[in-house]
Order: structure tokens, then sequence, then C-alpha cells
């Protein structure tokens, strides 16, 4: 089973919210039906980046940093799209290899355009 940290972000005021869960579908939905009472004045939202890690620990651990040091999504990926994608695949493949903690999906809105 998989632990996931997530970003969503609003389409009603462009926010973004970050969280964790053992199941992202089912969260993003509850999010999206105004079931999460910190967000459901917010939505709709999107899912825009997502960590899955192999114990609720770790994603805990990365919501937490990610909340406390306001990094923003955008800044996730600076890279241009093609270098950006390329590097991701190669960070994924070495760490589920070598740690098989982490497995990051960035959405495509949010890398810079070639």
């Amino acid at each position: 089973m998989y632990y996931y940290t997530y970003v969503l972000r609003s389409k009603k005021d462009s926010q973004f919210y970050t969280g964790s869960t053992n199941d992202l579908r089912r969260r993003l939905t509850e999010h999206n039906s105004a079931k999460v009472s910190s967000t459901k004045n917010r939505g709709p939202f999107e899912l825009i980046y997502y960590e899955a890690c192999m114990n609720e620990q770790d994603a805990r651990a990365r919501e937490k940093y990610l909340k406390h040091t306001n990094v923003s999504p955008a800044a996730l990926c600076p890279l241009p799209y093609a270098l950006c994608y390329t590097f991701l695949c190669i960070f994924v493949l070495l760490l589920h290899f070598t740690l098989g903690s982490y497995f990051i999906y960035l959405s495509s809105s949010l890398l810079p355009k070639l």
C-alpha cells in the first residue's frame, strides 16, 4: 500500500492545498465534493502534484515539509519540460530501485512551455 502527499490547486481562487492520504482518488473526490472542512468552500480542485511513499510517516513528513517551507508547486520542477521529464524519470527509477520510498507526479500545467 502506498501513502500519498499531494498538492491541489483550487480552480475557484487558484490557491494551493497540500495534504496526505492512503487513497488519492478517494481524497480528491472528497475535496471536490466539499466533504473536507478545510477546503469545502474552495473547490473544485485539480491535482497538480503528488508523491507516493511506502509508509505513512514518510508521506506526512513530506506534507509537513511542503506546508511549512512554503515551497511553490511550480518550483518543484523549474526546468524546461523535456529536461524536467527526463530528470523525473531517472530520479523516480533511482529512488525506486535504491530506496523504494517515493514516486513523483507533476502536472504538465505547472511545467514551463517549450
